[in-house]
């Protein structure tokens, strides 16, 4: 029976020294499990606490994730999570529940926003019309029904911050030319010319022709009848 007891003892001593070790060691951890940045996530190493990332000039926000390896642990942020162009350092503590600490810094380089001279169209597309278009040709000349007074233009910018306008294109004419002048954010210009050729309707110039060919036929035939006669006089 004393010999039950002692086993008894002896289980006992190692599954609470066991759990006792087990418990001690997740308390003690102050690390990071996820951390990801405006959208972008880190790849976090052992012993490793500082990281340095680059993100785009549009990117306002910090936007950050965090997760501790141990659930018990607590998580402070130190900075600002407005991200303003540059560097901006970010401290994340971690802290165990048995107080153990680790800090992560964060370097963060914002892009500068710069100011865009792009003033060119990356599509053009005109409504039942086919050309090849190249952002750095800016002359074209198409053909369309004499009925046709005003295009139909879709454009398409090669830079989002860059606007355009469409100049002349209503009531169009033979010979007329469509202007489409795109600004960049920074004011240069580009400006794309679209020369007009209406197709005319040749009806009315092939029944002239005919009345014309016909009245040369007759005047030819008068004369022939008129020299046909005089050969036959003088014979």
């Amino acid at each position: 029976m004393k010999k039950n007891n002692i086993f008894k003892f002896i289980y006992i001593f190692i599954f609470l020294t066991l759990f006792f070790f087990n418990v001690n060691a997740e308390t003690n951890d102050a690390t990071l499990k996820l951390l990801s940045v405006a959208g972008k996530k880190i790849e976090l190493a052992n012993n490793v606490y500082e990281y340095k990332l680059i993100v785009d000039a549009d990117v306002k926000d910090l936007k950050l994730i965090y997760a501790p390896s141990d659930s018990t642990s607590t998580v402070n942020v130190i900075g600002d999570e407005i991200l303003k162009e540059g560097q901006n350092v970010i401290y994340i503590n971690v802290i165990s529940s048995t107080g153990n600490k680790n800090t992560y810094t964060l370097t963060i380089n914002k892009k500068e926003n710069t100011i865009s001279n792009n003033s060119k169209i990356r599509e053009l597309n005109i409504e039942g019309e086919h050309f090849n278009f190249d952002k750095e040709t800016t002359a074209y000349k198409i053909k369309i029904d004499k009925l046709v007074t005003s295009l139909k233009i879709n454009v398409k910018l090669d830079d989002r911050k860059a606007r355009y306008e469409i100049i002349g294109n209503e009531n169009l004419e033979n010979n007329d030319e469509v202007l489409i002048k795109v600004t960049a954010e920074d004011g240069t210009t580009t400006t794309y010319s679209i020369f007009i050729e209406k197709n005319t309707d040749n009806t009315v110039l092939f029944i002239i022709l005919i009345i014309v060919i016909i009245i040369l036929i007759e005047i030819i035939i008068v004369l022939l009848y008129k020299l046909i006669k005089v050969i036959v006089k003088k014979k």
